[in-house]
């Protein structure tokens, strides 16, 4: 399941009318669509570009088996409406995989606390990563929304509901209505 934690009402969230800014951070190394991260950045893609036919007004950047640092660069670089974190969670910690295929993990605290300190501020934080509702409050002094899973994140559920979310915001639903 997933829950939406939220900074104020979200049928008064303001949504980016124009050209959203999609980064996908992704636990796994990216293969174009052979991984859960490839599969996941085409499906965002594919759903902005089903409504908007070529002329998909989304800029889509992909961050993929990284570390906290090199992450941290890339979102005060690019600057993203959306930030889709697809990661290995647990109550306690997340955790990155480099292209060595090397697992790199933090306390959850520490993650949040990075992304407080770096100089962006999405509208929408959107965690399919394992237990991520147990931090997803902590984020929303960051985003304006955070949508979490609650227990085990499933690949399928992830892939489902990201193609849901993503067709109902190309189609220019509310924050709310993309939800649910």
């Amino acid at each position: 399941g997933y829950l939406p934690a939220l900074s104020w009402r979200m049928e008064d969230a303001p949504w980016v009318m124009s050209e959203p800014r999609v980064m996908v951070m992704c636990a796994e190394p990216m293969d174009a669509t052979r991984t859960a991260a490839g599969l996941l950045q085409q499906l965002i893609r594919d759903e902005f570009e089903r409504v908007f036919r070529r002329d998909a007004r989304v800029d889509i950047r992909p961050v993929s088996a990284t570390g906290i640092d090199a992450i941290i660069r890339e979102l005060e670089d690019f600057r993203p409406d959306i930030l889709h974190i697809h990661l290995h969670g647990s109550e306690a910690e997340v955790s990155f995989v480099d292209h060595q295929g090397d697992e790199h993990r933090i306390s959850a605290e520490n993650f949040i606390e990075r992304l407080q300190c770096s100089d962006f501020e999405p509208t929408v934080i959107v965690l399919t990563a394992c237990q991520s509702a147990s931090f997803a409050e902590s984020l929303c002094g960051i985003a304006e929304c955070v949508i979490a899973m609650v227990g085990e994140a499933q690949i399928k559920d992830a892939l489902d509901f990201s193609r849901y979310f993503y067709a109902a915001l190309a189609r220019g639903k509310d924050l709310a209505r993309a939800i649910r």
